[in-house]
């Protein structure tokens, strides 16, 4: 029988490509900032808060704009970055410049507050989340925008369109929310704000974000994505996202309504209905997602020719990443019906 010879390997590097937009490398984001032309800048608002921008393409005043607003336990990387630079998304970078919001706090590696959580005002509440975006669109002169927000920013641009509805030209919104929380969420809100608060995040705090964003079926079959987003949020401050996330638990309902109007019609029963939210809404969830009740809700309560609800199938909470193609279909064909009709999504 033949004898094998054992052979040595030295220097060998297994690589696994990263294919999720949780770069935590610095050189790799300079590379991304510059490939994709995004540079950051600070937005000051009222109340002394800051607000970090990313904005991605350069400003024209002819080239309309997309404004994003994250979730929580998220920022503009760990939320938009892999949508925004995919090649699917090729024919809105072309098209529009993009301002990437992150609230404030909530940038990777950030200091903590030095306002002590008995300041009457720790962290601005959500409406006040929403009128910052005010100076956002002075900063860099927006009449209007197209809003592109995730829950908590969902949440954001929802009732900024009601405090501000001559700004929004339309919404793109992935797992909105209109209502307060429910107990359970409250609950298990409540104790992750206390660990969070305490300097850490621990694995409970870690299991409810990975659920919050996934759901309960993504966070067990693609592991992968899920010990992404638990790296990405240890890049985070602990006391900032504790104050985030105790704004989001105190939210208010927004109180959109859908009333009908006196028609020429109306005695036949074809009775015509407005809705407080008067632009045109994608609402998008995923088919496993823990926030499809909600997404029905919000639904319920928009005018139908001005709306359309979009369930993802095969895809959980986290949409921008799992199904990425349909969404940006999704959101292409949505842009094309309200104004931008040469818009062409590119193949892979």
């Amino acid at each position: 029988m033949e004898q094998l010879t054992e052979v040595e390997f030295k220097g060998v590097k297994l690589v696994e490509e990263n294919k999720y937009g949780f770069h935590k490398d610095t050189a790799t984001d300079v590379d991304i900032a510059l490939q994709f032309d995004i540079h950051q800048t600070s937005v000051h608002c009222e109340g002394g808060w800051k607000l970090t921008v990313h904005v991605q393409g350069k400003p024209q005043s002819n080239k309309p704009a997309i404004v994003t607003y994250h979730d929580i336990g998220m920022n503009f990387g760990s939320c938009f970055q892999t949508l925004f630079c995919s090649h699917e998304m090729q024919a809105i970078r072309d098209n529009f410049t993009i301002y990437h919001v992150t609230a404030p706090g909530q940038e990777d590696d950030a200091r903590p507050f030095q306002l002590p959580l008995t300041d009457p005002n720790p962290y601005p509440n959500m409406d006040q989340l929403a009128d910052q975006l005010l100076a956002v669109c002075d900063r860099f002169k927006l009449k209007k925008f197209i809003a592109f927000g995730a829950g908590a920013g969902a949440n954001v641009f929802l009732r900024f369109a009601l405090a501000h509805p001559e700004r929004v030209e339309c919404m793109a919104l992935l797992n909105p929310t209109v209502r307060r929380a429910g107990w359970v969420e409250w609950g298990y809100l409540k104790l992750a704000v206390r660990y969070l608060n305490s300097g850490v995040v621990n694995r409970h705090t870690e299991d409810y974000l990975v659920w919050h964003h996934l759901g309960y079926k993504s966070s067990y079959e693609n592991e992968d994505l899920c010990n992404m987003y638990r790296q990405s949020l240890a890049q985070l401050s602990p006391e900032n996202l504790a104050r985030f996330i105790q704004v989001f638990l105190d939210r208010s309902d927004i109180g959109v309504k859908k009333e009908a109007v006196d028609g020429p019609n109306s005695d036949r029963g074809d009775t015509p209905v407005t809705s407080s939210i008067m632009c045109p809404v994608l609402n998008v969830v995923g088919a496993w997602s823990p926030h499809v009740e909600e997404s029905v809700d919000l639904n319920t309560k928009l005018n139908p020719l001005e709306s359309t609800w979009f369930k993802v199938s095969d895809s959980g909470g986290f949409v921008q990443e799992e199904n990425p193609c349909k969404l940006v279909e999704a959101f292409i064909l949505f842009l094309k019906g309200n104004g931008y009709p040469k818009l062409e999504q590119i193949r892979p």
